[in-house]
């Protein structure tokens, strides 16, 4: 049985089927090329064994060989972390136009915005990074509740606070817009 990760999600058990699993249009047609662009990046012998092509009449020991041979001179990853470097090598200020808990909860952010430890401008040049790989990101926001929280003291108290997460494009396989300004 192929596996295509586009279009289906392995059986759950053996002996059972695959499941069909929606993905948009414009997912199908790009995820080959995003995996092609993420492969070049990442480089390594996954992408030579994608994209070294062996010869009509070559014997398979010598592409083997060869193959193990290749080297790839990965001059995407060294232009793209150039770039995404350049656009944070200095400090960017942030500042709140609110006060309060607004302003708390903002800076509180900013200094840990993935509950991993990761402040803003390492986060944000992450994102630049990731952005220039398939051409498009997304940043998903969203707040953990693991009890009720009554007050913005309870939320204090429980550690309650938005935090982000990078989606990568080739990660969101499906999605809709609707036409609001």
């Amino acid at each position: 049985m192929t596996f295509n990760a586009a279009t289906t999600a392995p059986p759950r058990d053996p002996g059972t089927q695959a499941v069909e699993v929606p993905t948009h249009p414009l997912y199908r047609h790009m995820a080959p090329l995003w995996r092609e662009y993420r492969l070049g990046y990442e480089g390594g012998q996954e992408y030579l064994a994608s994209y070294l092509r062996k010869h009509p009449k070559e014997i398979e020991a010598f592409y083997r060989e060869r193959l193990a041979r290749a080297y790839y001179p990965n001059k995407l990853r060294a232009t793209v972390d150039t770039y995404a470097a350049y656009l944070y090598q200095r400090p960017i200020k942030r500042t709140v136009g609110a006060e309060g808990a607004v302003a708390e909860v903002l800076t509180g952010m900013w200094a840990d915005m993935d509950r991993k430890g990761t402040d803003a401008d390492a986060f944000f040049a992450r994102c630049a990074r990731e952005v220039q790989i398939p051409g498009s990101v997304a940043v998903v926001v969203d707040r953990y509740q693991p009890g009720q929280a009554r007050s913005r003291a309870d939320e204090q108290a429980m550690g309650i606070r938005p935090y982000a997460t990078i989606a990568r494009a080739e990660d969101i396989i499906d999605w809709d817009v609707d036409d609001r300004d």
